[in-house]
């Protein structure tokens, strides 16, 4: 899949958060010790239309390595129905949205769940009690467009205070190598000083 420099920029941090997803399935991470396979994930972004269909599905047809797909293939890895990626190793990653009902989210165990934006807190709340039998993992992927809601309080305050055992990697606009200090001022000069 061609994708520009430009449309690469634009999800960066999606970008992250699906490169973490495929360490977890394919069962080997660089930095982290995953649980023996086949490992069962959940991405959640914000919407199917645009979150699920037009941002991750993509980032995720450009960087999972076709020798992990079923038969080298998307089509055969991929089910449009369930909306589920399965791989040649049987580790699987159900796609889901945060408009769905909250009933969708519970009863069943997942190793990771990927949260692509800031989810509603119900949804955040089952998804982790999918975590709990597994030890597993999550992580959140997310530009805090409208301020941070309930995740300022309970997860982003406590973890730079250290209260907490989460990890935050924060990026500003002028970190984007892609982007040109022109276009980051015409940007920035839009805004008002509040946003910035």
């Amino acid at each position: 899949m061609c994708r520009t420099k430009k449309a690469q920029a634009l999800h960066r941090k999606t970008v992250a958060g699906v490169i973490e997803d495929i360490y977890y399935l394919k069962g080997e991470h660089p930095h982290r010790k995953i649980p023996e396979g086949p490992i069962r994930g959940r991405v959640v972004g914000v919407d199917f239309a645009s979150g699920i269909d037009k941002i991750l599905l993509p980032q995720f047809q450009q960087w999972v390595p076709k020798s992990l797909l079923i038969n080298g293939s998307w089509d055969d890895s991929y089910s449009k129905e369930r909306r589920v990626l399965t791989l040649e190793n049987g580790s699987f990653v159900e796609f889901m949205s945060y408009d769905q009902d909250l009933q969708k989210f519970a009863g069943t165990s997942r190793h990771f769940v990927h949260f692509d934006e800031e989810p509603p807190e119900p949804v955040y709340e089952e998804c982790r009690a999918r975590l709990v039998d597994t030890n597993g993992d999550w992580w959140m992927t997310l530009t805090p467009v409208e301020g941070m809601e309930w995740i300022y309080d309970e997860i982003y305050v406590p973890a730079k205070e250290g209260t907490k055992d989460i990890g935050i990697v924060e990026a500003s606009i002028t970190d984007n190598p892609t982007l040109t200090t022109e276009a980051i001022n015409r940007f920035l000069d839009m805004l008002p000083p509040e946003e910035r």
